[in-house]
């Protein structure tokens, strides 16, 4: 059985609309949502709004998530403690944005079929344009959380959105993760300095400081792009790829006539193949979003 980890972060009917997408493409799967504490700041009642649905469950404990901060692989983290702890029964953990969706069926047989999914990326000679690399490569964390699971192979990168392990490769990885980087600087202190735009201002003074920024770029990066890929996907025998497309070339931008591509087997230029394709990043979070609206219409369709 497969269970979803989502983090959210706004608009309960946008994020209602997901869950019964993932539901409906994938019936026996469950999930689990994280709701950033911003979020549940301004709406203390959103938790209980999302926690209605059939088959979904609300983690109670809540981080203070960004862009690109660290927090996102925190919160999969979470959520994954969260499902062990309740008793709640899954075979395989899968990680999702708050803005993916899927488009047919049959993830529940491609994943079932391999121990995991990710891609496989080194960063250091097959990532050089990308801007984060640097920050990867000296993340002080990053070894000394391998080093607790036996690991000493190069640091790799892949897509968070669709990639999933087994909870076998996973358990370990998030208690080797909460011992040894749990405690790294991440963004959440932003909060007690104000509001968003002000912490940014900061952020950008100490990054130009020269003592300090070695230090800020070392720890505020997308790490749930880098840690799973680094550190579970070398464990498994039967590795697949994520089976969420996202168009890089096009600056993520997804067409309807994309979705049709992928639903008739003819999509190109993609690796890996249609047969590993099931979802789509990204969709913007409006209820009234053209493509949104185009892949509801889709859940109208028989299993």
């Amino acid at each position: 059985m497969i269970l979803f980890s989502i983090p959210v972060h706004e608009e309960a009917e946008v994020v209602l609309d997901q869950v019964r997408n993932f539901l409906h493409f994938a019936p026996d799967a469950q999930i689990v949502l994280h709701v950033s504490r911003q979020w549940l700041t301004k709406e203390p009642d959103v938790a209980d709004k999302l926690g209605k649905e059939d088959r979904v469950w609300v983690n109670p404990r809540s981080l203070w998530t960004g862009h690109s901060d660290g927090m996102v692989l925190k919160a999969h983290i979470l959520n994954f403690e969260f499902a062990r702890v309740s008793g709640i029964e899954f075979e395989y953990f899968c990680l999702h944005a708050s803005n993916d969706m899927f488009v047919r069926q049959g993830v529940q047989d491609y994943v079932s079929s391999h121990d995991a999914g990710f891609f496989m990326s080194r960063v250091e000679d097959q990532m050089l344009d990308w801007w984060h690399r640097d920050s990867a490569l000296g993340d002080p964390a990053l070894p000394r959380v391998g080093r607790a699971l036996g690991d000493s192979g190069p640091v790799l990168c892949s897509q968070v959105e669709g990639s999933f392990c087994h909870k076998s490769l996973f358990s370990p990885f998030a208690d080797a993760y909460r011992r040894h980087a749990w405690h790294e600087l991440n963004f959440p202190f932003r909060m007690a300095l104000g509001e968003k735009e002000r912490w940014h201002a900061i952020l950008r003074r100490m990054q130009r400081m020269r003592r300090l920024k070695k230090f800020t770029a070392r720890r505020f990066y997308p790490k749930e792009e880098v840690y799973p890929a680094t550190l579970i996907a070398p464990q498994a025998r039967r590795c697949g790829t994520p089976y969420c497309y996202i168009n890089w070339k096009q600056n993520l931008v997804v067409t309807i006539q994309d979705i049709e591509s992928i639903r008739a087997g003819r999509l190109k230029g993609h690796e890996p193949v249609y047969d590993e394709i099931f979802a789509v990043k990204r969709v913007h979070r409006r209820l009234d979003d053209p493509l949104r609206t185009y892949i509801r219409g889709l859940t109208a369709e028989p299993v």
